[in-house]
């Protein structure tokens, strides 16, 4: 059983020894039995595994990026099966002391943060053992298999010898129930709590635990609690082998955050897309002065963080998924920021492929710009083009040298050559279309379709119940008749009245 020390020390916090039984019944729950219960009355079984609830919360504000293998997890919870982990401590912070001390404080942005986990049912937060506590987690809910092995317990204490030999990895509900209690009650592991911390001393904290290792920008600014933060932290984690995969970036770019630190500067290049007094347009590629600004409380880049994410998803990820279903890549690593730029440009000027976007469409569209890039101007003699200024004076080089790096000049310059060449050209090709504006219709419109359709829609024939129109907002729609993604007008004469139902799934036919 646990062994507790009888009080804090001035440090704030505790250090106490569990066996794995003890951190089951404190830390693992399941529809509000606690899993040693469930051990006990021996009613555990396959159909309750997704049940389970680990009341210790990852919190990647603090967490360096990585996740160790399934190898490296069970050959920890086998040397924590077997009492060898006592000088290796879990580090974990209490909630709710930490949120009562922020509030006193008037640090209101961190006991959100705090607040936040605490709503959905976690007691404590790692510092540092996320991957050691997903271990130990992972193997007792019958996720993650305890490796095959031999398992020497010594011998009790009426001189029983206690020895396991397990032939081949097995999960935990199948072990046999000897070897499950040898496992629940001869391990060990240590856990260290603190309480009342602050913001700033769990970073300290964790700097201290990691050997004093500094971070670097990106892992710094990851500590922002912050909703752009979570959300190019979580994208960071869910979309990186997508990145790895299709050449957008290296095993590098993906480590340590830093892949949130290019999800950022890409959605600031696109929020500060501009013209200059000339109608040129200016790209501006943020410097980590930039992001550090977006990363803030309140900024746009904050304010605006949902829908920036699923623009960025929609129109860039979904093409990266599309690469990696084919195993290709852009021949450049630029080439992906053009293309992104370009995408948000297009949408800024209601450009679009013409109806209906379909995955053949969108992977032709991306193989004409490598190709544009690739097959012609990549391989241009004539130095058009600067690459900066030495001296005041400009450096002149050909197209591939606009891909050497990214800052404002450079990328201003490829960005109007996609639209002034590449966008044009697919505009007369009718690969792209440029989407006139649709305008509100009002009720006046709507009277005069009534009367032009003898109060029948053209779709369906049936009359319209004009006394349901202004009840029920949905019951009658203004539909184009040649749609506005293909090109056609947003006149009048392009317009009838339909059931709202039936233009749903007219609409619905036609994707």
């Amino acid at each position: 059983m646990s062994k507790k020390l009888p009080s804090r020390t001035r440090d704030n916090k505790s250090k106490d020894t569990y066996s794995l039984r003890d951190y089951m019944e404190t830390f693992i729950v399941s529809e509000g039995v606690s899993a040693a219960q469930e051990l006990s009355d021996r009613i555990i079984c396959a159909n309750k595994k997704n049940r389970w609830f680990c009341k210790v919360v990852r919190d990647l504000t603090v967490q360096r990026k990585g996740v160790w293998t399934s190898a490296m997890m069970m050959e920890y919870f086998a040397d924590c099966a077997m009492g060898n982990t006592d000088n290796n401590p879990l580090h974990y912070m209490e909630l709710k002391s930490a949120l009562k001390h922020a509030e006193k404080m008037g640090a209101w942005d961190f006991a959100k943060h705090i607040k936040k986990f605490i709503d959905k049912g976690y007691s404590h937060a790692h510092i540092d053992g996320g991957n050691r506590s997903d271990s130990v987690y992972l193997t007792l809910t019958n996720k993650l298999p305890v490796a095959k092995g031999v398992y020497d317990y010594g011998f009790d204490e009426n001189n029983n010898k206690i020895y396991f030999r397990l032939e081949k990895d097995t999960m935990f509900e199948d072990l046999e129930e000897d070897f499950k209690d040898a496992i629940l009650d001869y391990s060990g592991l240590e856990i260290v709590e603190y309480y009342d911390l602050t913001r700033s001393k769990r970073k300290s904290l964790f700097r201290k635990l990691n050997d004093g290792i500094d971070l670097n920008a990106p892992e710094i600014r990851n500590c922002e609690e912050t909703d752009v933060c979570e959300i190019n932290r979580n994208h960071d984690i869910k979309y990186d082998k997508l990145y790895l995969n299709t050449k957008v970036l290296t095993e590098t770019g993906i480590a340590r955050w830093n892949l949130s630190e290019y999800v950022a500067k890409m959605k600031s290049g696109k929020r500060n897309l501009s013209y200059d007094e000339n109608g040129k347009l200016l790209v501006a590629w943020p410097s980590s002065t930039t992001v550090d600004k977006d990363y803030l409380v309140g900024s746009d880049a904050d304010r605006y963080a949902e829908d920036e994410e699923k623009f960025y998803v929609d129109n860039f990820i979904s093409y990266l998924d599309i690469l990696k279903d084919d195993k290709f890549a852009l021949f450049e690593k630029g080439l992906y920021i053009d293309f992104f730029l370009l995408m948000s440009w297009m949408k800024n000027n209601n450009i679009d492929m013409t109806y209906p976007v379909t995955k053949v469409k969108k992977l032709n569209l991306l193989k004409l710009f490598n190709d544009k890039h690739t097959n012609e101007w990549n391989a241009e003699t004539d130095k058009p083009w600067i690459s900066k200024y030495s001296k005041k004076k400009p450096v002149m080089v050909e197209w591939s040298g606009l891909y050497t790096k990214n800052n404002d000049e450079v990328l201003t310059q490829r960005l109007n050559r996609w639209v002034d060449e590449f966008i044009t050209e697919l505009l007369d090709k009718e690969v792209l279309v440029k989407v006139t504006n649709r305008t509100s219709s009002d009720k006046h419109e709507v009277s005069k379709l009534l009367k032009k359709q003898k109060s029948k829609t053209k779709i369906s024939g049936k009359k319209v119940n004009t006394l349901k129109i202004a009840a029920e907002p949905s019951y009658v729609n203004v539909d184009h008749i040649e749609d506005l993604r293909g090109g056609g007008p947003d006149t009048f004469k392009n317009k009838s009245l339909e059931f709202g139902k039936d233009n749903r799934s007219k609409g619905a036919v036609r994707h």
